[in-house]
């Protein structure tokens, strides 16, 4: 982003809305994508004690990766444009 003072200011984006990825504006508005703390990736790893045999562990690096791989794969021209498709969600029988 970049920012104008004054009457006529305002905010517009610093590159092209195809080069920046909705994940890029997670991570800057909201830190590291983590759905818990003990996957974080970067300089924000969280150690735990229970690391080594968690048995969790897995699932939830596999959908830190799941979440990372779709945001960074829109971008905000996609958003603009609409061509991030719906998903539809299935409910189960009962």
């Amino acid at each position: 982003m970049e920012s104008v003072r004054g009457a006529k200011g305002g905010y517009t984006l610093a590159r092209a809305p195809d080069s920046i990825r909705v994940g890029d504006v997670v991570r800057a508005l909201e830190g590291p994508i983590e759905p818990v703390t003990c996957v974080a990736q970067g300089d924000n790893l969280a150690i735990c004690a229970r690391q080594s045999n968690c048995a969790a562990r897995a699932v939830w690096e596999r959908l830190r990766d799941s979440i990372v791989e779709t945001l960074d794969s829109v971008t905000l021209a996609d958003l603009i444009a609409g061509r991030v498709g719906k998903v539809a969600i299935e409910m189960p029988a009962r």
